[in-house]
């Protein structure tokens, strides 16, 4: 990437048939030019000279000099900012996948921008309500749950991390579910985060079996905030009001392979899947601030989410 002929290149080989995030940074003011790769830098340097287009047209999937050079793939989600962007910046443009802070109306102030649904039984079941921070979404009603489709990285092999609080008004229900299906079932199915027959928070994952970390009972009426993680090299790790409250070792994540639907408050219609330690049904109280990251979150990002 560069100025023709003052160009910058990165150091790792990619693969076919698997998403990358690919930034290019220039600081006019520095003369730097960086490349980013999921988030993380590649290289960076200073040009030789400063860049001196004015105007032009954008050309994307070939090269403009030599003709001919024609990409093959896919391309999604291309962001042109008029400033150099900090590089904790670009790793959040690059890992997190959806931030619903659920302030009506249901917008997702991600970097994707994921479209969400509410399904309710009746004409009633959901509410905004005062949350731990501005509105949260409360779930009053059986059957009534919000969903939200296309998250391709959570039905692969790879880290993730969810975050969310809670507000329950009684400790039980699914909290975090997730299918390769917009009804809640499908080839893949599970719930992830939710309660015990005892009212304890459970998080777990699947790897041809499911691993559960079995977590506190939270108190009613009051906010709890929950973070899972999972990685091949630190496993499953559940974190509780900024704190690291159990882990298991899990070496791989065997999930749906497609791109999945998430649900919160139910497991919608998914009557059919895998349980694990979570007794699927309705939840009844508030969740606010839901975060889904394609990467493990560290203790110390974990940390600013409890805290807000």
């Amino acid at each position: 990437m560069g100025f023709y002929a003052d160009d910058l290149s990165g150091v790792t080989n990619l693969t076919t048939g698997r998403w990358y995030h690919i930034a290019y940074m220039y600081d006019a003011v520095a003369n730097n030019q960086s490349i980013y790769l999921d988030g993380l830098l590649e290289g960076n340097r200073v040009t030789s000279s400063s860049y001196l287009g004015q105007n032009g047209d954008v050309t994307i999937g070939k090269t403009g000099i030599p003709a001919g050079n024609w990409y093959d793939g896919l391309i999604d989600q291309i962001t042109v900012t008029n400033r150099a962007k900090t590089s904790c910046e670009i790793l959040n443009d690059a890992s997190l996948v959806a931030h619903f802070p659920f302030d009506d109306p249901l917008v997702d102030i991600g970097p994707n921008t994921m479209t969400a649904t509410i399904t309710v039984q009746g004409n009633s079941g959901m509410s905004w309500v005062t949350g731990k921070v501005n509105q949260a979404l409360s779930f009053s009603k059986t059957n009534s749950y919000f969903q939200t489709c296309g998250f391709w990285a959570l039905g692969q092999n790879q880290a993730y991390s969810i975050a969310l609080w809670i507000n329950p008004s009684f400790q039980a229900g699914t909290l975090f579910h997730l299918s390769t299906a917009a009804t809640g079932s499908g080839s893949w199915c599970l719930p992830m985060i939710g309660f015990s027959s005892n009212g304890s928070i459970v998080s777990q994952t699947w790897n041809y079996g499911a691993f559960a970390v079995i977590g506190p009972i939270p108190p009613i009426n009051a906010w709890t905030h929950i973070v899972q993680t999972w990685s091949s090299v630190n496993g499953l790790r559940l974190y509780i009001n900024g704190g690291l409250y159990g882990s298991v070792a899990v070496s791989a994540f065997a999930t749906g392979g497609a791109s999945m639907c998430v649900f919160l408050g139910n497991s919608g219609l998914g009557t059919n899947c895998q349980t694990g330690q979570i007794v699927m049904g309705a939840y009844s109280g508030a969740i606010d601030e839901f975060y889904v990251y394609n990467r493990e979150l560290s203790a110390s990002e974990v940390c600013p989410l409890a805290h807000p």
